[in-house]
């Protein structure tokens, strides 16, 4: 092999590196990702109602939050309370969905949220806006964080 070949196959390779190395991320369906992104919140709303906290944790990041009004908690606080037999969220319900893609790896899923529960052997229920933060990660979405504030007074 000469020098020729050897500097020809360098430039080649180098280009090849050079065109991955720019190379634009694939655009995504918007519109089948908002779809997804609704269902997998509800998804992970049933995972708490239904008590499954490994699923749960299968939808969320390690570092996942939850900031309420009340409280905030830690992914391993969040999945204490799924498994609190003194807590049971009963039914739950949303309206007014929403998806915005600030990056192609990320997402943003805001709603009103009504639901009941039993906490403490005591019923109660809110209507809550709530917002949802989410990251593609290897193709696969992930909740960062959820926020819930109730609404304010009229």
């Amino acid at each position: 092999m000469g020098i020729r070949t050897i500097h020809t196959s360098v430039l080649a390779a180098g280009l090849v590196i050079a065109g991955l190395a720019c190379r634009q991320p694939a655009q995504i369906d918007k519109t089948a990702a908002a779809q997804m992104l609704m269902d997998l919140e509800r998804q992970a709303w049933a995972a708490i109602r239904d008590r499954q906290a490994d699923m749960f944790k299968g939808l969320v990041t390690e570092n996942f939050l939850v900031v309420g009004s009340w409280r905030t908690l830690d992914l391993s606080q969040k999945v204490a309370q799924i498994n609190d037999p003194g807590f049971t969220l009963k039914e739950f319900a949303f309206s007014d969905m929403n998806v915005t893609f600030p990056a192609q790896d990320s997402a943003i899923v805001t709603y009103k949220a009504t639901y009941r529960y039993v906490a403490g052997g005591q019923e109660g229920g809110d209507e809550v806006n709530c917002s949802s933060v989410w990251s593609n990660r290897e193709n696969k979405w992930l909740a960062i964080l959820h926020s819930e504030a109730v609404p304010a007074k009229d």
